[in-house]
């Protein structure tokens, strides 16, 4: 420590900024000079994100946060060669719904409750009420560092921003999130429903590939797809898999719709697309299980079992984004309640680690709803 103390301010900081968010929350407790460089140094957070997402950084780890029917969320990571690893548990104790992850902050739902939180630093801000019986999406604009929820709905205290019916009727049950704007399927158009979340307003529609109308929708490595269900003797068996690719590589004008096309890349037996790791595998989650698949055979290879049905496993980085240094003003923090520890119902696979390290909130108790 003697040594490591002479060294400059923007050293130190470049050395902590490349360790995992956990081990940084960590590190403040070494030392008062670590905790000042993190929680006070004027550059820290914007180096911790520029190595955090930088291509370079890029070592193949890929993480997820996992929601089963009894309202658990889990944080699990994965890779290639170690397979499942540092699995957590965050106990939300109530049927939240989830509405996305940006940047390590998620948005969650409940009836007229809408929040935003860290899981990692357990920062919260909960949002004027909203009528959450209807869509709620989650995004962000990386040009002005804003993040933003969006209702299709009606709502008290939010920015009316237009009727959708004019720009649609049968939404597909959920948008998702990619590029700086959200996505919808009209069902009855047979087109994508476009809000472009910067300048907060609807563009020109997009096409489906075919047959398209009732697929499945995500986001595959920032890439929009569609899982077009495949029907054989009167049974669905399978899916294509179609990506919204760009024809241009000139930046600006690879963003015009008339740029964009769709291309039909693999079929496989699952719709729920989480990831492809460096291999080019895919990772998915039908049901309780999660799957591997070698995209070039169809091949697919359960890595996970649950015993609990999964209702949505979500691409998710654990990050020390602050929402207090974003000028949220009415932050809480949630407050660590240990939970009795019970023989769980959800048994890991052969796969995973034989112990859990596990990270336990009541999140109902601790937000105090």
């Amino acid at each position: 420590m003697d040594y490591i103390k002479t060294l400059p301010a923007e050293i130190t900081v470049n050395i902590l900024s490349r360790l995992p968010a956990e081990l940084i929350l960590e590190c403040k407790s070494v030392s008062k000079s670590w905790n000042r460089l993190i929680s006070h140094h004027r550059s820290f957070n914007q180096v911790y994100l520029h190595h955090l997402f930088h291509p370079c950084a890029d070592s193949g780890k890929l993480s997820f946060l996992s929601l089963n029917e009894i309202g658990r969320f889990h944080y699990f990571e994965y890779n290639e060669s170690t397979k499942f690893q540092k699995t957590r548990r965050v106990n939300m104790n109530c049927p939240f719904r989830f509405a996305g992850s940006c940047n390590g902050l998620i948005c969650v739902a409940q009836e007229s409750f809408v929040c935003i939180c860290n899981p990692i630093t357990r920062e919260y801000v909960v949002l004027p009420e909203f009528n959450t019986g209807s869509d709620i999406n989650f995004g962000y604009v990386s040009s002005t560092n804003e993040y933003k929820v969006v209702g299709v709905g009606s709502g008290k205290g939010w920015r009316n921003l237009g009727d959708l019916k004019s720009h649609g009727l049968l939404l597909s049950y959920r948008g998702v999130f990619t590029n700086g704007a959200l996505y919808w399927i009209d069902r009855g158009s047979k087109v994508f429903i476009i809000f472009e979340l910067a300048e907060e307003k609807f563009c020109e529609n997009l096409k489906l590939p075919p047959s398209a109308a009732n697929g499945g929708i995500g986001v595959l490595d920032g890439i929009l797809y569609v899982a077009v269900g495949v029907v054989v003797d009167g049974v669905e068996r399978c899916f294509d898999i179609w990506v919204l690719k760009q024809k241009s590589v000139n930046h600006e004008a690879s963003e015009q719709q008339g740029l964009q096309s769709w291309s039909k890349e693999f079929r496989i037996g699952d719709k729920e697309l989480l990831a492809v790791t460096k291999s080019g595998a895919v990772l998915t989650w039908p049901d309780k299980y999660i799957n591997i698949y070698d995209a070039k055979t169809s091949t697919p290879r359960r890595l996970v079992k649950s015993k609990n049905h999964l209702d949505g496993v979500y691409p998710h980085r654990n990050t020390l984004v602050s929402l207090k240094e974003l000028g949220e003003e009415d932050i809480k923090v949630m407050k660590s309640i240990e939970i009795e520890e019970t023989k769980s119902s959800e048994q890991p696979s052969k796969q995973l680690p034989q112990h859990f390290q596990h990270k336990k909130f009541n999140f109902k108790k601790a937000c105090g709803i």
